[in-house]
């Protein structure tokens, strides 16, 4: 089981941006892509041990957003490579 916060490390780490900048309620400049890319990978890793409210708490926000972020991650990995690319090394980092 990986915390949220390691999730976040190497999210920020593969798509070179800062947990602060994700972090920011404002969501231009794909914020809010990097806060649903760590919802889709703590429930890959972690399943339902992590819900969406203790997602959407983590990020200060409601678990509605992350519900979505979730579902949409899914859909855009179906058709963009290169996001799908960055996921998959995202995952192997989290398993070493």
């Amino acid at each position: 089981m990986k915390t949220l916060q390691e999730i976040e490390s190497v999210v920020c780490e593969v798509f070179s941006v800062t947990s602060e900048f994700v972090h920011e309620k404002r969501n231009g400049q794909n914020r809010s892509t990097y806060r649903y890319i760590i919802t889709y990978l703590s429930r890959v890793i972690n399943g339902r041990f992590i819900t969406f409210e203790q997602i959407g708490k983590y990020f200060e926000m409601s678990s509605q957003p992350m519900n979505y972020g979730y579902n949409s991650i899914i859909d855009a990995a179906c058709y963009d490579q290169i996001l799908r690319e960055n996921i998959n090394e995202c995952l192997k980092n989290l398993q070493k």
